[in-house]
């Protein structure tokens, strides 16, 4: 299981750090997207915070998931982020959305299936 829980971390923990620093330095393009999910990206954009607490938020977390400290804790705060991130590709970036939602939720859900035994006993009544 650790070895499984290791690439797992790796993959998320990458995949939030490169692009939450990207956000911030703009070192390689974001392919264009559907006029949708361009609209919606520049709105949060426009807000001139919201995306930048977003951003700060996928640093940080991408840095606890690759340094393995406070894992229940990233998947925890990171729950909400893949949440919107997904389900807006999937709903207004149809066309080219599938990909970079299964190359984020799967790892994500496979940390949560690793590590539920921190979040079960929320769960128990």
């Amino acid at each position: 299981m650790s070895t499984l829980d290791l690439i797992f971390r790796i993959l998320l923990g990458l995949n939030f750090f490169i692009f939450g620093l990207n956000g911030f330095f703009k070192w390689f393009a974001i392919p264009q997207a559907h006029e949708r999910m361009e609209m919606f990206q520049k709105a949060l954009i426009d807000t001139g915070y919201v995306m930048t607490v977003v951003k700060w938020i996928e640093v940080i977390t991408g840095l606890f998931l690759l340094t393995g400290f406070f894992v229940p804790l990233a998947i925890l705060i990171l729950s909400p982020i893949v949440f919107m991130i997904v389900s807006a590709h999937l709903f207004l970036n149809q066309r080219r959305g599938y990909g970079i939602s299964l190359s984020l939720l799967l790892p994500y859900l496979g940390l949560l299936w690793i590590h539920w035994s921190a979040f079960a006993h929320f769960f128990v009544l």
